[in-house]
């Protein structure tokens, strides 16, 4: 997993990946940029306006794949039993400035291309943008500065899950409302997003007490397979509305030592009277039990009830 220094870990492996993808091709067209990740209310615009590719972090939000994640990570007495990770979606806004006609479209096509290449980072590309030593360098090159000084973030190479790069389609109310927030001039813009990121402590846990013992004389759980089929009785009993039906239920798989083959009852067929459902005579139906004690179904006939045989 990685540190806090996770966030701004993944700004610099962009920045980094940005910065080296447009050295990479010629843009002597576009003479001196620069890639940078700053809020836009503090770059600088108008007649001195540079050549300039900005990344920069307007939203986090949590991640629902990895949010429930170890849990429950505290017991009732509050001590810890996991270290849940801190599971996060970065988002981003990519712009370009330009000093000349057509020098921020080059380079936002540009930008967005190397992305579109390279949608997850590798661990040995993360590891080499935060300074980490690389693997199979076998320690001959000394590893690249870090750019957080002396503090190192190349964790976050090592985390379970890697890194995914997503172009984002924001539509143009949600954009306008995004640049009035900035409080910046609009530029041309292509939004990203970022997952996963996974930030975890490494603080003491209380594990869980050892099994000493699987059942009796610790021979391990007692199982049963290919257990038979169970009788199956029949309990009459009474529906909302009063009409009777029947239950099943199962009092066990043998009776006397013996074991009985199980057979559901036969469902009775209904024989309603033709005298019942003609047209507009019929106005309501109720079910209740015949004079022998067997369900019935009744239909209200101009005030009176009329049996239409046995269910």
């Amino acid at each position: 997993m990685s540190s806090p220094l996770a966030i701004a870990g993944v700004t610099a492996v962009l920045k980094d990946l940005l910065n080296e993808g447009l050295i990479n091709h010629d843009l002597s067209k576009v003479g001196s940029f620069s890639v940078t990740a700053l809020p836009p209310d503090r770059i600088t615009i108008g007649a001195t306006e540079p050549n300039q590719l900005n990344l920069y972090l307007y939203l986090v939000t949590p991640n629902q794949g990895w949010r429930n994640v170890a849990l429950p990570s505290r017991n009732g007495k509050g001590d810890r039993l996991t270290n849940q990770p801190l599971a996060l979606n970065l988002h981003y806004m990519l712009t370009a400035y330009g000093s000349e006609d057509f020098n921020a479209e080059i380079l936002l096509g540009y930008a967005m291309h190397v992305l579109h290449e390279n949608p997850v980072p590798t661990r040995q590309q993360i590891r080499r943008s935060l300074g980490g030593p690389s693997p199979v360098s076998g320690g001959i090159l000394p590893p690249s500065p870090s750019p957080f000084g002396s503090v190192m973030a190349d964790d976050l190479a090592d985390q379970a899950e890697l890194l995914k790069v997503t172009p984002q389609s924001l539509s143009s109310d949600e954009m306008s409302k995004l640049w009035t927030a900035f409080q910046s001039k609009y530029r041309p813009s292509s939004a990203y997003m970022v997952s996963v990121v996974l930030i975890q402590a490494t603080g003491p846990t209380v594990t869980a007490l050892p099994v000493l013992k699987r059942g009796d004389k610790d021979r391990g759980v007692k199982a049963i397979t290919g257990a038979l089929p169970s009788r199956i009785g029949t309990v009459r009993s009474q529906q909302a509305g009063g009409r009777a039906r029947e239950s099943h239920h199962n009092p066990g798989p043998f009776i006397g030592g013996r074991h009985r083959a199980t057979r559901l009852p036969k469902s009775k067929s209904r024989r309603p009277d033709s005298g019942c459902h003609s047209g507009a005579d019929k106005r309501a139906r109720m079910y209740g039990e015949s004079s022998r004690g067997e369900p019935s179904e009744r239909w209200r006939h101009r005030g009176r009830d009329l049996a239409c045989g046995v269910l």
